[in-house]
């Protein structure tokens, strides 16, 4: 199954990664929860990064591609913090 998953394109195979280190930090947080311990949104958004970051590097990702991993889910964060406009957002897609 290894061997499949590092078939995938890259976009792809990064955007699973992802994925997979979401599901990961949530279940994290949710035991952490359990236990009694407290771990707050920022901690959890940076594990989020340094799990799909490892896991990259895991997977055999070209080496830029961990960076982008590794600030993806911050970034996202921190864009969203502002409250835009979805307008802004597509003007800077296009």
């Amino acid at each position: 199954m290894f061997n499949r998953l590092q078939q995938l394109p890259p976009p792809v195979l990064a955007l699973l990664l992802q994925a997979i280190s979401v599901l990961t930090t949530v279940g994290i947080a949710f035991i952490a929860r359990a236990e009694g311990f407290a771990i707050s949104f920022v901690a959890l958004v940076f594990l989020c990064g340094v799990l799909a970051a490892a896991l990259s590097h895991l997977f055999g990702l070209a080496r830029w591609w961990i960076p982008i991993q590794l600030l993806f889910l911050p970034a996202l964060t921190w864009a969203l913090s502002f409250h835009l406009s979805s307008h802004w957002f597509l003007a800077a897609f296009l």
